[in-house]
């Protein structure tokens, strides 16, 4: 185990620092778009939220998006907008928030659970095609801290097996596989806009689609079903975005490159810093852009909870991303199954900071905290 009392003790005499683990970039930019809404005669989903899915598409080069609620609502919707329900099974990694379970659970299918790649903490193809059966409707893999999964393994993949492809890159926004972006690609993908991710509206999330069909059942989807005046064509929810998220997230947007360069900066600093000492997330060359909403390392596990607890004693934030679903108190009453793979990831990662509202020099510290306390 690492002794507490030398490294704190070395540290605070470096003049100690408070390291957030995900600190936002709200500005006044912002502040003005949401009173400019909150000025005018319309609150809710509007004007403003179309030009928020305009903005996306142009960015994304995608034919269209639907802006949602959050990015669970998103999921949700794409699965009810691909008819996927009782009595379908549903393949997606146990290594990933909950999220991506809870909602094929939310439209009563079943979800099977996968486990994931110790190199990329992606899952893959093949790792999935050992558990298809004549009930699997879909695939939901999931871009593990906004790094792509291989996206045309999985497209062909899909298409072997007569599968729906659902890209969970609710954490990539702005990352790029094979020279285009996610979420412009042919198959249906999901973004977040929750506060720690890489373009915010506080709590939003969106569809992204190049089907005529099922982007319009989507828009139906997010607002109870409805098309035209309370005329309601297909089951749905309360999924609707507020204008005011809307206009946070156009200012958002604009700034989503900038943030993607700082992000990438930062991960620099990081893998120089701590050079072979630890190990990181591998990026393939299918990877042209990662954006980084997540910088997990792994560390030995015998000593990762120390260095967490030494880490935060010297305030630096730190979350542990994710416990896998079947190891979760609820999910692990409904799952069984062996996942080596995600378990070892579970019980050795460390998601350091890592925001848009960080410095360089907040990550120079955090370098300098874990080589003290790597010598120890």
């Amino acid at each position: 185990m690492i002794e507490n009392k030398g490294v704190q003790n070395i540290v605070l005499k470096e003049n100690k620092k408070n390291v957030p683990w995900s600190p936002p970039d709200i500005g006044e930019e912002e502040k003005n778009a949401a009173k400019r809404i909150i000025d005018s005669a319309w609150l809710t989903q509007g004007k403003e939220t179309e030009a928020f899915e305009e903005d996306i598409k142009k960015y994304i080069g995608c034919k269209h998006t639907i802006v949602v609620n959050s990015g669970t609502s998103a999921l949700i919707t794409a699965l009810l907008a691909h008819g996927i329900g009782p009595g379908d099974e549903v393949i997606v990694p146990t290594f990933t928030f909950i999220a991506s379970v809870n909602a094929i659970l939310s439209v009563g299918a079943k979800p099977v659970l996968v486990d994931s790649d110790l190199e990329t903490f992606n899952t893959t193809p093949e790792i999935m095609k050992n558990v298809i059966t004549e009930k699997t409707k879909a695939i939901i893999p999931v871009d593990v801290g906004g790094m792509s999964i291989d996206i045309n393994a999985f497209t062909e993949f899909a298409r072997k097996n007569n599968l729906i492809f659902i890209q969970d890159s609710a954490e990539s926004i702005g990352a790029e596989y094979g020279g285009k972006k996610v979420g412009s690609f042919d198959h249906t993908s999901v973004f977040s806009f929750h506060m720690a991710k890489l373009a915010t509206t506080v709590e939003g999330g969106c569809v992204l689609t190049n089907d005529d069909e099922i982007a319009e059942k989507c828009r139906m989807i997010r607002n109870h079903g409805m098309q035209g005046k309370y005329d309601y064509k297909c089951f749905g929810l309360n999924f609707r975005i507020t204008d005011i998220q809307a206009a946070i997230g156009r200012i958002q947007l604009r700034k989503l490159n900038g943030y993607i360069r700082l992000r990438n900066k930062l991960a620099d600093i990081y893998k120089k810093g701590l050079g072979d000492k630890i190990e990181y997330q591998k990026v393939p060359d299918y990877v042209n852009v990662h954006p980084y909403m997540l910088f997990g390392i792994l560390t030995d596990v015998e000593k990762r909870d120390s260095i967490i607890k030494l880490l935060n004693e010297n305030g630096v934030g730190t979350r542990i991303c994710w416990l896998p679903t079947h190891k979760q108190d609820y999910h692990r009453k409904i799952f069984e199954g062996n996942y080596p793979n995600s378990e070892l990831l579970a019980s050795r990662i460390i998601n350091l900071p890592m925001g848009n509202g960080l410095t360089e020099k907040d990550v120079n510290y955090v370098v300098k905290v874990f080589n003290k306390i790597l010598e120890k």
